[in-house]
């Protein structure tokens, strides 16, 4: 809740609690490709202008979600989901949320 309508995180639009089945079942923003296929398929290389905004995405994201006091914990390629040229971070299975005391 503390990353709703934060532009550099994934955004969930629905949820349900299936009882009957024991699951969440949670609706997701859609995304093209995450950043680890998105390097894999280009074939010619990335400019260093490109390289520099893809950079410039990612440390966006981790500092929205450290300004929230959340440690996401398994940040890779992967887990960065281009949504219309976007880097969004996605997964936060084993996110840490950091009390105020520290």
């Amino acid at each position: 809740q503390h990353l709703r309508h934060q532009d550099h995180v994934i955004q969930v639009v629905d949820a349900e609690i299936d009882r009957e089945k024991g699951r969440i079942n949670i609706v997701m923003e859609a995304g093209d490709m995450d950043l680890g296929n998105f390097l894999k398929s280009s074939e010619s290389g990335l400019s260093v202008p490109q390289i520099q905004d893809l950079w410039r995405q990612m440390l966006e994201a981790v500092q929205v979600i450290h300004n929230e006091r959340i440690v996401h914990s398994d940040l890779k390629p992967g887990n960065f989901l281009l949504v219309g040229g976007r880097l969004k971070v996605i997964d936060f299975g084993i996110a840490k949320r950091i009390s105020n005391d520290t």
